[in-house]
């Protein structure tokens, strides 16, 4: 892995007392130095360089002519000058900025076109097609630049301009990327919010400087779908992150697919960080990482490993020299256990599909097996790393209309929805009264790879599961249903059905194919019940498509 770095970058001087300052370099690089020293696999997998400066050429891709001009002019007059009310240029202010925007191209010149990939792991094993990372530790920071004014300690947008360097100079058609600073990047989401060839994402405290990353904030024309705004309230915790990677981030992005990663790495949502009052701890930095990097090997293995999904880190914020430095040395340890341990490890080395994956569906559709293969290992992954959270407490209920109107919003555009685990036990399983389990949202994960009639039954469930009867009436009834049951006298009934149902948790569903003239799909459940009894129960659901929904044959599926 690269670690881009020089000393030169600690010259920005922003003033004695300014939280964006020299020492946030000299932490991080006292840590990592220390982990090499004590740790064999930091000194086989790390290697540092140093950066050359950006060419102006590329500043000016992603910067107005005029601001780049007054940014220069006003470092080379010496004096400290504030451009807002906490962004500081100096005497080495333009250099230093220049200098992080080549450590960023650097990086990416370093990924796509001059990786060494002949490197080996130590059973001898080829590395040709596992994904490379570089760390570009660098100030100033750039996601709250915007094209024409800085802002938020930053001066030039580092990410932005590494890719759009990317998609220039090595046809990257679709960058994804990651901003867990823990706040908004605004000027990354401004400088791509019409552009559908990067995929913005952020996870914030809101509200929170800057002020914007609401949930609604989506895109606009052609880039309308490819923003993802996930604001969370203070005091949100690691078990907040983990719902959202698992749930949204990952499963959209696999969706999306992208060729390149980049990540916005800021440290400010750690507990110790007075800027901020979000409650990580250090160690949650590795099982973000390791979220990002199921991400790239995922992508890559989707894509055959003929084309690496690379990740690119670029250093944002973090203000507690202690929390910044441990996050920091936490994504890097990430990044190596990976190299040897990524649970694609053995699908993206070179040679042909296997036996047992062709088996994993029954078919040989290899798309599919695919789908289902990544679908499987994330579910795994989630489990894993919910089992070792330490934070296992409510702390998500305050952003639960955060996340379920991402679910929705962005089902509009991958073909996902708000999955909460339901099923219709409809006139099948009524008889009992219903009980009460907690979902542990596997489904939320598992939804994204469902085709669109399994999705239809699901989003069917979780009507249910709300007692929405006008939603059904009005979305899963069959026209010529609708016509010989009036809606008022379908939302009683239905009403009384669900008194008796308060939960049901799912087990598998399979998209079985046409049937009569119908798509079939199969759903294996339980059903809790209030008296506290429950029961497993088997059921083929019928639908056909009207209108551009799948609807419910209701007298196929429950007679």
């Amino acid at each position: 892995m690269l670690l881009i770095y020089d000393d030169f970058f600690k010259k920005h001087f922003t003033g004695i007392e300014h939280p964006e300052n020299p020492g946030r370099l000299e932490a991080i690089k006292k840590e990592i130095d220390k982990n090499i020293i004590k740790d064999k696999s930091f000194r086989d997998n790390l290697q540092f360089t140093s950066p050359l400066k950006a060419k102006t050429q590329h500043i000016q891709k992603v910067h107005d002519n005029d601001y780049i001009k007054r940014i220069k002019q006003l470092s080379s007059s010496g004096k400290f000058t504030f451009i807002d009310n906490d962004t500081v240029v100096s005497k080495y202010t333009y250099d230093c900025a220049m200098l992080a925007a080549g450590a960023c191209i650097n990086g990416i010149d370093y990924l796509c076109g001059k990786r060494d990939c002949s490197d080996s792991s130590k059973d001898g094993t080829t590395l040709k097609s596992i994904p490379g990372q570089f760390f570009a530790i660098v100030r100033p920071p750039g996601h709250h630049a915007y094209s024409s004014k800085g802002g938020g300690f930053c001066i030039f947008n580092n990410i932005a301009i590494a890719a759009n360097y990317a998609m220039e100079n090595y046809s990257i058609r679709k960058t994804a990327i990651i901003d867990f600073d823990v706040h908004h990047g605004n000027g990354t989401q401004d400088i791509f919010y019409n552009d559908s060839r990067v995929f913005y994402i952020s996870l914030h405290e809101y509200p929170h400087y800057p002020g914007s990353g609401h949930f609604s904030e989506t895109g606009e024309k052609e880039g309308l779908g490819f923003t993802m705004n996930i604001p969370l309230s203070s005091n949100s915790c690691e078990y907040d992150y983990l719902c959202a990677f698992t749930d949204l981030i990952l499963p959209v992005l696999i969706k999306y697919q992208p060729e390149l990663i980049l990540v916005s790495a800021g440290f400010d949502a750690h507990k110790n960080d007075n800027l901020s009052s979000i409650m990580l701890d250090s160690s949650s930095y590795y099982k973000i990482m390791q979220m990002i990097l199921f991400l790239s090997d995922a992508c890559t293995f989707t894509a055959g490993s003929k084309k690496l999904c690379n990740i690119g880190i670029v250093l944002e914020g973090g203000y507690d020299y202690d929390a910044l430095s441990q996050g920091a040395v936490e994504i890097l340890r990430a990044c190596i256990d990976n190299k040897q341990k990524s649970c694609f490890r053995e699908e993206m080395l070179p040679g042909p599909v296997k036996k047992d994956l062709l088996s994993f569906s029954g078919g040989n559709d290899i798309n599919f097996i695919k789908n289902e293969l990544i679908e499987e290992k994330l579910l795994k992954l989630k489990k894993k790393l919910f089992a070792t959270n330490k934070n296992r407490i409510k702390s998500a209920d305050k952003n639960k209309k955060t996340f379920t109107f991402l679910k929705k919003t962005f089902g509009k555009f991958y073909g996902i929805s708000s999955i909460f685990v339901i099923f219709l036990l409809c006139l099948i399983v009524l008889a009992s009264s219903a009980g009460c389990r907690k979902y542990d949202g596997n489904f939320d994960v598992a939804y994204f790879f469902k085709t669109a009639p399994e999705q239809s039954v699901i989003d069917f469930m979780h009507a249910m599961n709300n007692h929405d009867a006008d939603y059904i009436y009005s979305n899963f009834l069959l026209e010529s249903d609708s016509r010989n049951i009036s809606h008022e006298k379908f939302s009683r009934e239905m009403s009384e059905i669900l008194s008796d149902v308060e939960n049901i948790e799912i087990d598998r569903i399979v998209y079985l194919g046409y049937d009569e003239n119908m798509t079939k799909v199969v759903i294996e459940f339980r059903v809790f019940y209030v008296n506290g009894q429950h029961g497993d129960y088997k059921k083929y659901i019928y639908l056909l498509e009207e209108n551009g929904k799948w609807k419910i044959v209701f007298d196929k599926t429950f007679i």
